[in-house]
């Protein structure tokens, strides 16, 4: 995009604005240097470069060398030279970056005037060399500079009112051509129809408004009554949208921003016609502000929904259908409430043990920031003290403040305090319940289903030996106890001791009975058949998964096997939208879909964490601003490193080695592990 602009005192110039290509974007401010420089290049080396820079790019003397330069504006420049030395280009604050400029001597270019890297004006050396005058290049990597320049350019010529007319009324239109200060060379400009600005690829705006609330234009001598049965004016470019998923199947597949891209709206007859040519263009829906309500959710559906055939398409969803924008929003979950939270508490409670709801109950309170905490603690209070009921340790029946007591603790845990949320206030201060510390409450909590009891009756004489053996270390008060098969047991001692005998290159030799020879990927997908048999039928057993994992060394050899894992699930992908937001953002300058294109981390382009703890990106995500996003705090686990696998007691686990070990003791971890006879590694 340009524009060409004509200054009073000379010949114009031109605003342009390039966007890179996605895979050429400059994403760093080491980036930055490839493209930009703001230093006066080495005689020696560059001479030709180091003429043109003084030449074309010094700033005028300002400041205090001169309070008349054109640049003073209240006894300060307004471009702000000269400019701070900087040993580094850094991302500049909501501004253009810091450029480069290393402190260097100054050069005297006459007898009054001495210049040094303060001074220069950004530039590309290429540009400047090849059309030898002054061309400003700068970076704009933030939504600001870029909405700046939109705006800037087409902000129009100057104007200067020279008469006063009185009157009943102003005509804008009138006063904007008796006002325009045009001077020779803009005037032969226009006389010869020179391009004057251009924009590539061009962008169609798009019409929203709720059902017959939409602007419609006529003549003052029309009468109201005519326009309002006038059929024409009840058309736009939104209804035109249904009507066209209506009649045309394609155009089912695109949203409403996508669709002038495949068609274009013919102003004449009001239609959306399919393109004929390859002629590019972008399609942009108004800006909507939250604080206009209905409209603002309807905008929310038309970026998200595709093929919407009418009003009431819209506002119907898994057959129910709503009567505002909004509960539609809510009911396609793209609009943040304590809804989820409070189905991810009703899951929890239908699975798991009251304490794992206590606990699941604090991280919410915690990392989710419900905004009905109370009404939270009272639909779910019964749920968290099942257990207490079947107990003999509470006193008087007082659940409420045993729950209470045992919340304050994990708070406690995390720093902070159970006074801080919208809990009801603690009756007893007491720390335990008839001398009962919460850990002991929790343990006698659990219960023991009846088929386990009965099994010890059913042991032979060799398992009851065991059994009692096993039993009496347990009541002797020995923290751990861990069996190894009788085989591997020496083997793995040696490993952890460091007297296993080693092959070159300090290799340990595994026996063949637990290795799967390395033959490319094939191997992998034989260690993930043995470790998760049969895992298409378990895909929604709890308890399977949770006595499975591979170990392998690094996170990126975690997230290769996660994915060829969670490749084999049956069923449809879904797509989850987070809850996106831009900190300090009060003007809406960030539009949702422009936020939901962001992905930081590891994942991005691969499956997304499911949205639900509030996260801030740090100074190194490459981003302008702090993008606040709702994330869930958990990531797949089929496959873990071996670091992350100390103090586990999955039974069944499979190990991938695709590089050498490199910390002390990590083959030790993996191999004490096993619990069962089957033990599968894949070395490469």
């Amino acid at each position: 995009m340009y524009v060409t602009e004509f200054q009073k005192r000379g010949l114009p110039h031109v605003h342009m604005l390039l966007i890179l290509d996605t895979d050429d974007k400059l994403r760093e401010p080491e980036e930055y240097d490839s493209v930009v420089k703001a230093e006066i290049p080495r005689h020696e080396s560059e001479p030709e470069l180091y003429e043109a820079v003084l030449k074309h790019m010094i700033h005028g003397s300002c400041g205090v060398l001169n309070q008349s330069s054109p640049c003073m504006k209240n006894g300060h420049c307004k471009k702000r030279y000269p400019k701070d030395f900087c040993e580094e280009t850094r991302q500049g604050n909501d501004s253009y970056p810091e450029y480069m400029r290393r402190f260097s001597d100054p050069i005297f270019l006459n007898r009054n005037k001495s210049v040094d890297n303060r001074w220069v004006v950004p530039y590309n050396p290429w540009l400047l060399l090849k059309y030898d005058c002054h061309i400003n290049v700068e970076i704009c990597s933030i939504i600001k500079s870029i909405k700046y320049l939109y705006k800037y350019v087409y902000k129009g010529p100057d104007r200067v009112a020279m008469e006063v007319h009185r009157g009943t009324g102003m005509d804008d239109i009138q006063q904007y051509v008796d006002t325009r200060w045009i001077c020779a060379p803009e005037a032969l400009w226009k006389i010869f129809k020179f391009t004057l600005y251009k924009l590539y690829p061009s962008v169609e705006r798009l019409q929203i408004h709720l059902p017959n609330h939409h602007q419609v234009r006529f003549y003052k001598h029309q009468r109201i009554t005519d326009v309002l049965n006038d059929n024409q004016n009840a058309v736009t470019m939104l209804t035109e949208f249904f009507a066209l998923n209506q009649m045309d199947p394609d155009a089912r597949n695109y949203l409403y921003r996508e669709i002038p891209e495949h068609y274009c709206w013919l102003k004449g007859v009001k239609k959306w016609q399919r393109r004929r040519t390859k002629r590019k263009v972008i399609g942009r829906i108004y800006t909507v502000s939250p604080s206009e309500g209905e409209k603002f959710y309807l905008r929310v559906l038309l970026s998200h929904l595709r093929g919407p055939t009418s009003w009431e398409c819209l506002l119907t969803h898994n057959g129910s259908c709503f009567f505002t924008f909004k509960k539609e929003v809510e009911d396609w979950g793209l609009l943040e409430s304590d809804n989820s939270i409070r189905e991810c508490m009703l899951e929890a409670s239908n699975m798991r043990m009251p304490y794992a709801l206590r606990r699941l109950f604090v991280t919410i309170l915690i990392f989710c920031e419900p905004t009905d905490v109370r009404g939270l603690f009272n639909e779910f209070h019964p749920y968290m003290v099942e257990d207490y009921q079947m107990t003999n340790i509470v006193v008087g029946n007082n659940f409420e403040d045993m729950l209470l007591r045992e919340l304050r603790d994990l708070l406690l845990l995390h720093g902070k305090l159970i006074k801080n949320y919208d809990l009801p206030i603690l009756t007893m201060e007491t720390n335990e319940v008839g001398g009962v510390p919460t850990i002991i409450q929790e343990e006698l909590s659990v219960q023991i289903p009846d088929e386990d009891i009965q099994s010890v009756e059913k042991l032979n004489n060799d398992q009851m030996s065991a059994y009692n053996i096993i039993m009496n270390a347990i009541h002797q008060k020995q923290s751990q106890f861990l069996l190894l098969m009788v085989l591997q047991e020496q083997f793995v001692i040696r490993i952890g001791d460091g007297n296993e005998p080693a092959k070159e290159d300090d290799m340990v030799k595994m026996s063949a009975e637990i290795v799967i020879p390395w033959e490319g990927e094939n191997s992998i997908k034989k260690l993930i058949q043995h470790t998760f048999p049969q895992l298409e039928n378990h895909g929604w057993d709890a308890s399977y998964m949770v006595e499975r994992a591979i170990l392998t060394l690094k996170n990126c050899d975690v997230h290769m096997l996660n994915d060829m894992i969670i490749n084999k699930f049956p069923g449809d992908e879904h797509i989850l939208l987070s809850f996106d937001e831009v900190e300090g953002d009060t003007h809406n300058l960030y539009q949702q879909e422009y936020l939901h294109t962001i992905a930081p981390g590891h994942n991005a382009g691969k499956r997304a964490f499911l949205p639900r703890i509030k996260l801030k990106t740090t100074d190194g995500a490459g981003l302008p601003f702090v993008l606040i996003r709702k994330q869930f705090p958990v990531k797949l686990s089929f496959a873990i490193t071996i670091n992350k696998s100390q103090g586990q007691t999955i039974p069944n686990f499979g190990i991938y080695l695709p590089r050498h070990v490199f910390s002390h003791g990590q083959l030790y971890v993996a191999l004490s592990k096993v619990k069962k006879e089957i033990f599968m590694s894949s070395v490469r």
